[in-house]
């Protein structure tokens, strides 16, 4: 029996180690084997190829071993390992120690963000770290990052007060902006409880049908009632399975359709309840102490700036910036300390005692009201839903319509205004009974000028700045 076939061509040595083509090798049997079958391999020539070119493009690539007994480049490491890796892992995000100095000096945020100024400050080295790393200096070995880093942070005069400015201006239009928008729902909402018409049907309805269900008892004959009982309403049952807050809708209803508009009315007061006065008084504080600081931290850092140009448009930038800041943070004390007095007037106006209504949360009230009108729509019937959401959808309408006629480039709120005077915009059957007709923007000023003086004659502050 024969073997396998064995080849017959010679043996190919280059002269490179060459990349191999991983193929499955076929060894034809000789042609005088008989039943040998015939295959395109008796046909195929072999081609003669030019082994240099073979050789140039498929030769394997010699790769240099590195020697992994060769000894790191030496580094000055002192501060512990814990607090070396916080700073390198701060370094990793921060631009090249030239640049993070050159920022810190102009406060230049294009450079370094506010998060970046924030986790320089956290990282400041002490006096004890900077002194341990004096003290190991080698001239023969570099230090490693993070010493050099502390080092370069330490040359710095006053960094820790220009840091701390730095970010105070930062972070100060934020800041506001989180206690004004908040302020401004709980002022609308106080302003829309106390002007509410609606509300004040409501209320002369649940009076009503207090006294009678009260009637006979001690509980009967009120003139009024504490406004905690409006989130009990829906609690007491009539005998067909509805709730006094159903009656109470209907009845009111029926005596003043309009009252359907209630939740409408006090658009604001869901927002407000997510506001205590008293956090938001902390964070008007806070700017204010903010200031004052930031003006401390000014002195020291500019009393440490060479006297030269680039000093003088610095000193400018920053007390221009510190006095804006001051008078933004005194009209927020002045406005928090108006909305404190309205909003316990108006306690004090829907029957709290005094002492009561300086102790009563924003949030609990509020939150009482938001609970109130939420149970008093559940109670509207359909149809008067439906109306109230088309009235929502018409203003929403009106909004698109101003804003499709404004022309690309004109200024939206004058557009607005142009087309009011022009009558584009009417409500229906005129002004609302008991409002005041809107006032031309024209008598702004003048109009301004006598309400200011009415405050001061009154020994009233003055209206809100911020008030829209």
């Amino acid at each position: 029996m024969m073997g396998a076939a064995r080849p017959t061509k010679p043996v190919v040595k280059p002269r490179e180690k060459m990349k191999n083509l991983h193929w499955k090798r076929i060894i034809r049997p000789p042609k005088e084997v008989k039943d040998r079958v015939k295959t395109v391999w008796d046909n195929v020539i072999e081609v003669t190829l030019d082994p240099d070119d073979l050789e140039k493009r498929f030769a394997k690539k010699v790769v240099e071993v590195k020697r992994t007994d060769r000894e790191k480049p030496r580094v000055n490491s002192v501060l512990d390992s814990k607090r070396s890796n916080a700073i390198g892992i701060m370094l990793s995000r921060l631009p090249p120690f030239s640049v993070v100095k050159e920022a810190i000096l102009g406060f230049d945020d294009s450079k370094l963000t506010k998060e970046d100024v924030e986790a320089v400050l956290l990282n400041l080295p002490t006096a004890e770290e900077i002194k341990q790393i004096t003290d190991s200096k080698d001239p023969d070995v570099e230090y490693d990052r993070p010493e050099k880093f502390c080092l370069i942070i330490n040359s710095i005069p006053k960094v820790q007060a220009r840091l701390q400015l730095w970010k105070f201006m930062l972070e100060f239009p934020e800041n506001s902006e989180d206690a004004e928008g908040p302020m401004t729902a709980v002022h609308n909402a106080v302003k829309e409880v106390r002007r509410s018409g609606s509300f004040l049907t409501v209320l002369g309805v649940i009076l009503g049908a207090g006294n009678y269900l009260n009637g006979s008892t001690p509980k009967g004959q009120a003139d009024g009632f504490e406004i905690d009982i409006l989130g009990r309403l829906h609690d007491t049952k009539a005998n067909d399975g509805t709730s006094l807050l159903d009656f109470i809708v209907q009845a009111a209803l029926k005596k003043e359709p309009s009252v359907k508009n209630l939740p409408n009315e006090l658009p604001n007061v869901k927002k407000a309840a997510s506001h205590d006065l008293d956090d938001l008084g902390g964070r008007v504080q806070k700017l204010l102490s903010g200031v004052k600081s930031a003006s401390s931290q000014m002195s020291a850092v500019l009393s440490f700036e060479e006297a030269n140009a680039s000093h003088a448009a610095f000193e400018k930038r920053v007390k221009s910036f510190l006095e804006e800041a001051e008078k933004r943070a005194e009209k927020l004390g002045a406005w928090m300390e108006r909305i404190r007095e309205d909003f316990s007037e108006l306690l004090v106006y829907l029957g709290y005692r005094k002492m009561d209504a300086d102790k009563k949360k924003s949030t609990e009230f509020f939150d009482l009201i938001t609970k109130f009108v939420n149970n008093y729509a559940s109670c509207l019937p359909k149809e008067e839903k439906k109306e109230g959401r088309k009235g929502r959808q018409s203003k929403r309408n009106m909004g698109r319509k101003i804003a499709e006629g404004v022309k690309d480039g004109e200024d939206p709120l004058l557009a607005v205004i142009d087309s009011i005077r022009k009558g584009g915009f009417k409500v229906k059957g005129g002004a609302a009974k008991g409002r005041r007709p809107v006032p031309s923007t024209r008598d702004a000023p003048a109009q301004a000028k006598s309400a200011a003086s009415a405050s001061v004659q009154s020994n009233k502050p003055p209206p809100s700045p911020f008030e829209v």
